[in-house]
């Protein structure tokens, strides 16, 4: 974890709020619709410890469109995990969706760690 994510939980871990929602996106994707798709995380506090709820990515579908959509959606909490491609929900619990999950998030911690993400925002939800 960089120092920016380490003072964003460390901001949340005073606050007052349970709920928080980190967002990481690379300005050129918008711009270029290459590269990193955007990734949101949100967070809830439950006693003194930060469960992830979910983590979604957010892609062009194709260069016609002007705004994201869903790609991946891992909702942690009820154990689930969507793909539009793949027909809706499907088990998270899926030993096959487990692979995908664990390469995806080992995939999304390198860039991170590679700082390729240049616009990393924390969203205190009420």
């Amino acid at each position: 974890m960089n120092s920016t994510n380490a003072s964003f939980l460390f901001f949340v871990q005073g606050s007052l709020y349970d709920c928080t929602r980190l967002n990481y996106r690379d300005s050129d994707y918008y711009q270029t619709k290459l590269g990193n798709h955007p990734v949101e995380i949100q967070l809830k506090k439950s006693g003194d410890q930060w469960l992830v709820v979910f983590i979604a990515s957010f892609p062009f579908i194709n260069t016609y469109h002007k705004s994201v959509d869903v790609e991946l959606y891992f909702h942690l909490m009820n154990h689930w995990c969507y793909q539009p491609d793949a027909g809706g929900r499907c088990d998270l619990l899926n030993p096959s969706l487990i692979d995908l999950f664990h390469t995806w998030i080992a995939t999304f911690l390198h860039h991170i760690q590679q700082q390729q993400f240049d616009d990393i925002s924390l969203t205190v939800l009420r």
